[in-house]
Formats: structure tokens, C-alpha cells, sequence
């Protein structure tokens, strides 16, 4: 039995008055509890650096465990998603996509992931690539920010150019849009 279940059972066990009996639970596999909400169905990108985003040789059977983890989602030869892994990621109904993804977000400080790729050697696959495969895949983008990469007080103002730098018109005054737009 499902752990989380399990301490609901018996939290609900708890209230119940002396007496009142054994405590049932019954579950009409039949009967539809309604749509289920695609954001459910997500996947996540582990690395924030290039490991695992291109690792994975084109003609290699595809794993969807390891798919939904990120593997070998961009071509950074051609610098675009792989195709193949996005049909089959668009198969698995992915509702959202993460990124980055797990403990390896703590290193991850996103203005190295922005910006021409010339300028950014150690970050083929930034913020503008995820965009692009979140747009690939129709799936809705979940960015990851840590609270490990700089001091808390600049955090506030770190996260808030991030805002900028994908939403702002690219104006003078919003210079993080402006190095989008370029």
C-alpha cells in the first residue's frame, strides 16, 4: 500500500469516534473522477549543464525514463531539439517540462545560459533552448531557481531579471530583454 495512502487512512482512523468500527475506504475503479490536469504528466531536464542533454547517440533505442529525464533531448550539432525524442516525448503526453532539474540546480545561475552560444562555452543548452523544446513539445516550462547560487539579498533582484529577460518588451530600459532579443 502507498505510504501517503496509508497515513491518510489512519490519520482519518484517528477522528472517528470509540467504537465506531473498522474504517473503509471504497474506490469505484469504473467511475471517472474527470479530466486529468496535463500538468501532471511532466518531465524534467536533470542537468543545468550540457551532461545528459546530448548524450545520446542517434541511432540508440530510445528509453523513456531516460527521455523524460532530459537524455539526449538537444542536437547541438544542428542546435534544435532531436526530433525523434520529441515525438516520443509528444507520445508521452508531456504536459510540462522542468528545468533545471534535481539537486544540480543548485550550481545553476541562469545568466550563463543566456546569450550567444559563443559567448557561452560551458552552456549549449540555456534558457532559450529549453523555451524552444517547451515549444516543441507544446509542453508549459517550469523554471528551477535555487536560493544556493548567490547571497539571499541579491536573490530577489536575480530572479526578477529572469522575469525580465523573458517577458519585458526589448527596450532600453529592460536590458535583460534587450540580450534576449539580440
Amino acid at each position: 500500500m502507498n505510504y501517503r495512502l496509508f497515513s491518510l487512512i489512519a490519520a482519518l482512523a484517528a477522528l472517528l469516534p470509540a467504537g465506531a468500527g473498522t474504517p473503509r475506504i471504497t474506490v469505484d475503479a469504473g467511475k471517472s473522477a474527470g479530466p486529468v490536469n496535463p500538468l501532471v504528466f511532466g518531465a524534467n531536464i536533470e542537468a543545468a549543464d550540457d551532461r545528459g542533454i546530448f548524450d545520446r547517440p542517434l541511432n540508440a533505442p530510445i528509453n523513456p525514463h531516460a527521455v523524460a529525464q532530459g537524455e539526449g533531448t538537444w542536437d547541438p550539432a544542428a542546435n534544435r531539439p532531436h526530433p525523434n525524442i520529441v515525438c516520443k516525448l509528444r507520445e508521452m503526453r508531456i504536459g510540462m517540462m522542468r528545468y533545471p532539474g534535481g539537486c544540480l540546480a543548485h550550481n545553476y545561475n541562469w545568466k550563463q545560459a543566456v546569450g550567444p552560444l559563443s559567448e557561452r562555452p560551458d552552456w549549449k543548452f540555456g534558457i532559450d533552448e529549453y523555451i524552444r523544446l517547451c515549444r516543441a513539445l507544446g509542453a508549459e516550462p517550469i523554471i528551477t531557481m535555487t536560493d544556493y547560487a548567490l547571497p539571499a539579498e541579491e536573490l530577489p533582484e536575480h530572479m526578477a531579471e529572469l522575469v525580465e529577460y523573458l517577458n519585458a518588451p526589448a527596450t532600453p530600459e529592460h536590458p535583460w530583454a534587450m540580450k534576449r532579443a539580440k
